[in-house]
């Protein structure tokens, strides 16, 4: 998330997010105490929202499929490296 605040920043937008918060595998609370501390970090705001709220986890999925968007059968989690 890092990488993407600093790039939303040199790139001349006004905010950054992660498409992170929509998985029910990932813990949102997580998720918002790092953007808020790279918000502060970077000097950029980030866009909070828990996307898993109402349901619409199952709409994306619904719509993504709908529409013939890519989805990938693992995490990406276990192929970054420890010294990343």
């Amino acid at each position: 998330m890092k990488n993407t605040a600093q790039h939303a920043k040199d790139n001349g937008y006004n905010s950054f997010s992660s498409t992170l918060s929509i998985s029910p595998h990932k813990d949102s609370k997580v998720l918002s105490n790092l953007g808020r501390a790279l918000e502060k970090e970077v000097g950029i705001e980030f866009i909070d929202e828990n996307w898993k709220k109402k349901e619409r986890f199952k709409h994306a999925m619904k719509f993504s499929h709908e529409h013939d968007f890519y989805h990938q059968d693992y995490c990406g989690c276990e192929f970054i490296s420890q010294n990343a």
